[in-house]
């Protein structure tokens, strides 16, 4: 009975990385703070802004045919899609991200595995570079953003 467990757990362990390990990915702006102007350009956002990541689900980079990821257990759920800056409590930086918990997708990757932050302000929003996710762990450090039209539905 002992060796048929074990036959069994080896077979579903393998299955597991035959599959690839799921992505996990940390982000970071260690480089400077996020500004209202981008990157070290203007006031830091303050704490308590919120962070939202989008799918570019058609691989073009940033456009209004994207969507947040869904938050779940089903394959390429992520297990969040908005974060809130806690810059000044965790890292002691005004306007810097470090993510805690890195972003993860359930099981395989989607088709297209491109993402991006956006945070949305008064009468403008901050995209950063569009980031392609692969199996492991990896981290982004967030060096360019880019100042763009007001969110829509913004709250």
């Amino acid at each position: 009975m002992m060796l048929r467990l074990l036959a069994m757990m080896l077979v579903a362990t393998s299955q597991l990385f035959a599959e690839g390990t799921p992505p996990v990915a940390l982000f970071y702006t260690f480089d400077g703070s996020i500004c209202d102007q981008g990157l070290n350009k203007g006031t830091p956002i303050p704490d308590g802004s919120v962070v939202k990541v989008y799918w570019d689900l058609n691989g073009n980079g940033p456009d209004e045919k994207d969507f947040q990821p869904a938050i779940g257990s089903e394959a390429e759920n992520v297990n969040w899609n908005t974060y809130v800056i806690n810059s000044d409590s965790l890292i002691k930086v005004k306007g810097m991200i470090a993510t805690d918990p890195g972003f993860c997708v359930v099981g395989l990757l989607p088709d297209v595995p491109r993402y991006y932050f956006r945070i949305c302000l008064d009468g403008k929003s901050l995209t950063s570079d569009v980031f392609t996710l692969v199996s492991g762990l990896q981290e982004f450090n967030l060096k360019n953003w880019y100042v763009g039209p007001a969110c829509k539905n913004a709250k």
